[in-house]
């Protein structure tokens, strides 16, 4: 007995095709920018994550120094005299807190710079002398290229007291190739740290120090006033 073998050698038409491949984009197009928005979300949450335990860091460097009897205003324990810093951003002990967190945080993997207003050409965040800041190959997309965070420690008065003594902060912010650096305070360059520049507000100033933005929108950048003997 023969076994009939049905052959159905009708195709897709051209029509069916053309629908097919136009609902296919009709799907991507609407699919693409919520995986986008999600992925930018979770860049600006890693992002925001990874400054508060660089700041955490940059504090516990900070009472490590102070251990040391090392200040701002004081970055030799064996001298006398008081050293307020180059152009009042106190560069030294930037310096030192930066090389304390490469000594201290294992599989550092997002270069940490400190400031260095007297730097010479455009770098003027730099990582400290003998230490490998090693580049983070995540988060490669254009809005968070090449992240690093900056250490600053500043020295500054209240101008509104002339007998009111230096009062020292850190300062600890995120940036990528997009959103450099800048000792900005939100409406103009700052040449010299001041009070005001400190103590902004970031949610009412969102180009603070030209630093990257949560997803509310605020720079992600924090502040601690250091305590001096």
């Amino acid at each position: 007995m023969k076994r009939r073998v049905f052959k159905n050698k009708k195709g897709f038409t051209l029509v069916e095709l053309i629908v097919t491949i136009a609902i296919m984009a009709i799907l991507a197009a609407a699919v693409t920018p919520a995986v986008y928005v999600t992925t930018k979300r979770r860049q600006k949450s890693a992002a925001e994550t990874d400054t508060q335990t660089m700041y955490r860091n940059a504090i516990a460097a900070v009472t490590y120094l102070s251990g040391q009897y090392i200040y701002p205003n004081k970055t030799d324990p064996r001298k006398e005299d008081v050293d307020n810093g180059t152009n009042g951003w106190y560069v030294t002990y930037s310096e030192m807190v930066c090389k304390r967190i490469y000594q201290t945080v294992i599989g550092l993997d997002i270069p940490v710079k400190y400031y260095n207003p007297a730097a010479s050409g455009t770098k003027k965040v730099l990582v400290p002398d003998g230490c490998n800041a090693v580049e983070r190959s995540s988060f490669v997309s254009a809005d968070n290229r090449n992240p690093y965070i900056v250490i600053q420690v500043v020295g500054v008065t209240d101008p509104a007291n002339s007998n009111a003594d230096i009062e020292y902060y850190l300062i600890v912010s995120y940036h990528n190739d997009k959103n450099q650096f800048a000792a900005w305070d939100g409406g103009k360059e700052v040449p010299t740290a001041t009070l005001d520049y400190v103590t902004k507000d970031p949610t009412a100033n969102p180009q603070l120090n030209r630093a990257y933005q949560t997803n509310a929108g605020n720079p992600i950048r924090y502040t601690f006033k250091i305590r001096t003997k």
